[in-house]
């Protein structure tokens, strides 16, 4: 686990000090010349800006590939959303076989991922979104789930950014209001809840960030 110091730094300072710690922990693991790592936490957690920073630091020369665990979302109507228990939207929410089979399989094995993106405004996989990682390279695979129990063991390096969940919270509601929303928000959270409490990523991962 790396802690931050017991002061109020700022912003960009905290993610320097994780990106410091990321890097000496891929160290031994020679990640420049390619890998798949895992960086995992809750919405709102920060974890898409600490992938673009750990990529500038890691890439190497042939630069590092991020992928977005939100681009392996299921295509599912708004209300049927709405409607998840907590146990069935961690289970159904992502499509968890496509991203092992088109992106972490792939490259593990030494060939090319290639995936089509989630479209949110068409609730689709649409053929123009497709993505292609040749191997070789550093892959972050950034969002919630990504690192869960059956996809763990493909990554060289899992990370787990545990950021405070009221912090969370409050940068998610500063992404929007709206009543659809906040109900989707409810919903989320008892999701991420049940992946936290049941998985206990915090034991499972490489390193904690907090």
């Amino acid at each position: 686990m790396d802690s931050l110091p017991p002061t109020c730094p700022s912003r960009r300072e905290v993610t320097d000090h994780f990106v410091t710690a990321v890097v000496q922990a891929s160290a031994p693991l020679g990640l420049t010349g390619g890998g798949l790592v895992a960086l995992d936490g809750r919405a709102g957690a920060g974890k898409t800006t600490l992938a673009a920073d750990i990529a500038a630091h890691l890439g190497g020369p042939r630069g590092a590939a991020i992928v977005h665990g939100d681009d392996f979302l299921r295509p599912m109507s708004w209300q049927a959303r709405l409607t998840l228990g907590a146990q069935e939207g961690y289970q159904s929410l992502f499509d968890v076989d496509r991203l092992q089979r088109q992106v972490l399989s792939p490259l593990r094995g030494g060939r090319p991922a290639r995936y089509r993106r989630y479209d949110p405004d068409t609730n689709s996989t649409p053929e123009h979104s497709t993505v292609e990682i040749e191997p070789g390279r550093l892959v972050i695979v950034e969002g919630v789930f990504v690192a869960r129990p059956e996809l763990a063991a493909l990554y060289e390096l899992t990370v787990f950014l545990d950021t405070p969940p009221d912090l969370c919270r409050t940068r998610l509601h500063a992404r929007g209001q709206s009543p659809e929303r906040l109900a989707w928000l409810a919903c989320w959270q008892a999701i991420e809840e049940h992946y936290v409490t049941t998985t206990l990523p915090h034991n499972r991962v490489d390193l904690v960030l907090r």
